[in-house]
């Protein structure tokens, strides 16, 4: 449970009187456990018994050993994780045959930044991941990829250069055109960064932690 968060809630309650503390106490759907703990919290400082209380207390101890379990696991999987991408040489880009006939990739961009994609036959347009990785753990964060900018560019310069062979000078329908063409390419990415991102950060865990049973 957060603190900062049952503090909030604790401040807030204490003008409440008892009746309305144990709805908030046993209103499990309604309030958060956070909120409901911090009820508890004021009903024991005013001496009220009942049975919420510690069915409260149980469930917050529940919740708490859960959170440091999860935690637990989540420092083992890290783990795993970093002891692979550590014995990645530099620009040493590994791939993963996925089940879909997809193919993850990551590649090693410096000893503390990789780049993490999926690789199908509409990628060109599809976001990649950046890991960074720190001593003892790893952020992950969705960034632009290169090739749509490149071959946008390339297209940009052929288009330039009919343009000024042909009328001696670059239109306004060409630069008009080639912008649109740069806001397509980034429109489609910001697009797709929320799901696309998750879905290649949850396929790189899971590849990167069965391998390594």
């Amino acid at each position: 449970m957060q603190t900062g968060t049952i503090n909030l809630f604790y401040q807030k309650f204490h003008s409440l009187d008892d009746d309305e503390l144990k709805m908030i106490a046993r209103s499990n759907l309604k309030y958060i456990l956070e909120a409901r703990f911090a009820a508890v919290m004021i009903l024991k400082e005013r001496n009220v018994s009942s049975q919420y209380i510690t069915d409260i207390e149980m469930e917050a101890s529940k919740f708490e050993e859960d959170a440091r379990h999860k935690f637990r696991i989540q420092k083992i999987e890290e783990k795993k994780i970093l002891t692979f991408l550590q014995g990645l040489t530099k620009k040493r880009k590994f791939e993963f045959t996925l089940n879909n006939g997809n193919e993850l990739q990551i590649t090693k961009i410096s000893d503390k930044y990789f780049q993490i994609r999926i690789e199908h036959f509409r990628s060109i347009f599809a976001p990649v991941v950046i890991l960074k990785v720190g001593e003892n753990n790893i952020k992950y964060w969705p960034f632009f990829y290169y090739l749509p900018f490149l071959l946008t560019l390339i297209v940009s310069f052929l288009m330039i250069g009919y343009s000024y062979s042909q009328d001696g000078y670059v239109s306004d329908i060409i630069i008009k055109v080639i912008a649109l063409l740069w806001l397509f390419d980034i429109f489609i990415q910001i697009s797709l960064m929320p799901f696309k991102c998750k879905v290649i950060i949850e396929t790189f865990k899971d590849q990167l932690l069965n391998r390594s049973h």
